[in-house]
C-alpha cells in the first residue's frame, strides 16, 4: 500500500507540473454534481445520498458550496462531520471529503474510524483529497483498505487525477480526465488476487448454500476456505451473533437462520422461505371389532336397527301379513314358502328392502375385504388443535430456536432434542418438529417406513406452525455481500436452487436406502392368516348362533313334548 500511494503522489506532481495550477475547484464541483444526479437517477426508490465532510476545514468553503448548490435540491443529503455517527448504514452513495487532513490512527478521531468501520463494505465511495500530500493520501488510503470496501475511487482536489483503487490497496486504473459518472466508480470484487471466500457454519449447513458458495467462488476464480467455529448450537443467538461481529475475517456463515435476529444490513435473506411443520406418528389400525362397525356410519347401523325393530313389530301386530319371517328373508334370504306365491300386501313391503339390503350388504363385504387388504387407522391427528389436546409430546432443538417454547398453544409440549446424526430415525412416539423440505424426506425414508402395514411411520400435519424469512450472515467488514446476493439470485431464476434440493433429496434417501436394509423380504400385498382375524370370527360367531338357536329349539320342542 505505502509504494503505491508512493507512486501515485510522484505521478500528481508530474501531472501538476505539466498543467499548472489553475484552480479545479469549479469543474470538480460540477463534475461531483453531475455523479450525484447519475446515481439519483439511476436508483427507482428511494436515494440515499451520505456527505461526510472530514476536511476539518481544509475545504475553503467547497464542501458546503456543493451542499447548497440547487442541482442537488432534490436528492435525500446525510450531511454529516467527524462529531457524528450513523451507525451501521448502506448508502446509494457517499462523497467523502478529506481535503488536506491527515487521518492517520494516532490523528483520527475514534467517530470517524467507526464511521468507516460501520459503513458498509459495498456502499459507492467517492473520496475527494489532496493526491499531493503523501500523508493525506496514505493514511484515508490505509484505512479503507484495511475495511475491505470495493467500490473506491479517489479524486484529487488540486489536481485532476482519478484513482479507481482495488482490494489490499492496489490501484486498478489512473486517470487524468473525469470519466463518464458511470464509469467512476467500479466494483473490483472480480480482481480480488485470488483473495478466498472464507465461510463457517454453526450446525448442519444446508447443502445448496454449500453450492452456491462453491459456484461463487468459481465464478470469482478464486477458492474456498472453512474459517473457525465461533459457535455452536449451544450457544444462544445473541452471544453467537456477537461472536460472528467480533470475527472480522468471515465473508458468511451458511446456516440458515431466523432473518429476525440478524441485521438487516449484513444479511442476505434467503431466496427460500421456511415453514415450521410437525410430524406426528401415524394412529393406531382398527381392531377387530372395529372392522365390524367402520364400514358403515353410525347412523346408517341406527337407521338398520329402526328398519328391523319396525319390521318386527309389524309382523307381531298383523301375524297373519307375513308368510315368511320377514328379518330373515331380508338379512339372510331364507324363505319359508316361495314368495311368488306370498300375498300382494307381503311382495309389496318386502322386495324393495330385499334390494335395498342386497346393495348395502354388497357394499359391506366390499369394504370388509378392503379394509383386511389395507387396515385403516383411526385417530389420526390432522391439526394443531387436534395436536395440543392429545398432549402429545414435540421433540425440537430449542437451541436454535427458542420461541418454540412459548409458543401459546404447543409451548407447552415442546421437548428438546438437540440436532445430531440421530435425527433422521423418528422414534414412533413424539411428534417431531421441523421444516417443510425436510419434512418430505424424513417421512420417505426406510428407517421411518412401516413395512408390516404398509405406511409411514409419520404423517405431516397440513396446517404450518409458521412461516418466516431466513437469511445467512454476511461478515461485517466482507466485500463480498454484493455479489453473493447477486450469484443466490441468478442461480435461484436459472433452476439451480431447486436443481441442488432435488440432488440433496435425492442423496439423503440413497444412503438412507444403503444404511437400512429389511431382513425380511415377505410380499405384504399377500393376505396373512392375521389379515382373516375378522373372517374367522364371523364364522365363529356364525356358528355359536346357530348352536344356540338349534340348543333353544331343541329346549323348545323337548318341553312341549313333555306338555
Amino acid at each position: 500500500m505505502y509504494g503505491n500511494v508512493k507512486l501515485i503522489a510522484l505521478f500528481s506532481y508530474c501531472i501538476k507540473f505539466v498543467m499548472g495550477v489553475s484552480s479545479l475547484s469549479d469543474e470538480l464541483h460540477q463534475y461531483t454534481i453531475s455523479l450525484v444526479q447519475h446515481y439519483y437517477q439511476q436508483k427507482s426508490s428511494w436515494f440515499k445520498c451520505v456527505f461526510y465532510d472530514v476536511s476539518a476545514g481544509t475545504d475553503d468553503g467547497w464542501f458546503g458550496n456543493l451542499l447548497s448548490s440547487p442541482q442537488l435540491e432534490n436528492v435525500t443529503k446525510f450531511v454529516l462531520d467527524q462529531y457524528y455517527y450513523l451507525g451501521a448504514f448502506k448508502a446509494d452513495l457517499t462523497v467523502v471529503y478529506v481535503g488536506d487532513r491527515d487521518l492517520s490512527p494516532s490523528k483520527c478521531p475514534f467517530l470517524v474510524q467507526d464511521f468507516f468501520a460501520t459503513l458498509h463494505t459495498n456502499s459507492p465511495l467517492l473520496v475527494l483529497l489532496n493526491t499531493l500530500s503523501y500523508k493525506v493520501f496514505q493514511s484515508i488510503g490505509y484505512m479503507l483498505t484495511a475495511h475491505q470496501f470495493d467500490k473506491v475511487t479517489y479524486v484529487g482536489t488540486r489536481e485532476k487525477i482519478i484513482v479507481q483503487m482495488g482490494l489490499f490497496g492496489i490501484p486498478m486504473q489512473i486517470m487524468v480526465k473525469f470519466p463518464h459518472p458511470k464509469d467512476l466508480i467500479r466494483s473490483n470484487i472480480r480482481d480480488s488476487h485470488g483473495r478466498p471466500i472464507i465461510f463457517t457454519c454453526i450446525a448442519h449447513p444446508w447443502k445448496p448454500a454449500q453450492d452456491w458458495i462453491y459456484e461463487t467462488a468459481f465464478f470469482l476464480n478464486t477458492s474456498l476456505m472453512l474459517g473457525e467455529q465461533v459457535c455452536t448450537t449451544a450457544t444462544p443467538p445473541d452471544k453467537c451473533l456477537i461472536s460472528l461481529f467480533s470475527s472480522g475475517n468471515i465473508d458468511i456463515a451458511i446456516d440458515q437462520r431466523d432473518a429476525s435476529r440478524l441485521l438487516y444490513t449484513r444479511t442476505i435473506f434467503s431466496v427460500f422461505p421456511i415453514s415450521g411443520v410437525i410430524l406426528v406418528p401415524q394412529a393406531r389400525q382398527f381392531n377387530a371389532i372395529e372392522m365390524f362397525t367402520k364400514p358403515f356410519t353410525w347412523g346408517t347401523w341406527v337407521l338398520f336397527l329402526i328398519t328391523f325393530t319396525l319390521i318386527a313389530t309389524i309382523s307381531f301386530i298383523f301375524p297373519t301379513l307375513f308368510k315368511n319371517d320377514p328379518i330373515l328373508l331380508v338379512v339372510c334370504g331364507f324363505q319359508r314358502y316361495n314368495l311368488h306365491h306370498a300375498s300382494a300386501k307381503e311382495k309389496m313391503l318386502l322386495l324393495p328392502m330385499i334390494i335395498f339390503f342386497f346393495l348395502m350388504f354388497n357394499a359391506y363385504g366390499t369394504k370388509m375385504i378392503a379394509f383386511m387388504t389395507s387396515k385403516p387407522s383411526i385417530g389420526n391427528i390432522k391439526t394443531l388443535d387436534e395436536l395440543a389436546k392429545s398432549g402429545l409430546k414435540i421433540t425440537a432443538d430449542l437451541l436454535i430456536d427458542r420461541n418454540l417454547v412459548e409458543d401459546s398453544l404447543l409451548g407447552s409440549q415442546m421437548i428438546h432434542k438437540p440436532i445430531g446424526p440421530d435425527n433422521v430415525n423418528l422414534d414412533g412416539v413424539n411428534a417431531h418438529y421441523t421444516n417443510d423440505f425436510e419434512a418430505s424426506i424424513l417421512v420417505s425414508m426406510s428407517r421411518n417406513y412401516d413395512f408390516e402395514f404398509d405406511r409411514p411411520k409419520y404423517a405431516i400435519i397440513d396446517q404450518k406452525t409458521a412461516t418466516y424469512i431466513v437469511g445467512y450472515w454476511v461478515g461485517m467488514k466482507s466485500p463480498l455481500a454484493e455479489i453473493l446476493y447477486y450469484t443466490q439470485k441468478v442461480f435461484f431464476e436459472s433452476g439451480l436452487f431447486n436443481l441442488w434440493q432435488i440432488d440433496l433429496r435425492d442423496l439423503c434417501l440413497d444412503h438412507d436406502r444403503i444404511e437400512y436394509t429389511r431382513n425380511d423380504e415377505d410380499d405384504s400385498r399377500m393376505l396373512s392368516f392375521d389379515d382373516l382375524i375378522s373372517t374367522w370370527m364371523v364364522l365363529i360367531i356364525g356358528i355359536l348362533v346357530s348352536a344356540a338357536i338349534l340348543g333353544l329349539e331343541l329346549l323348545m320342542k323337548y318341553f312341549m313334548s313333555g306338555e
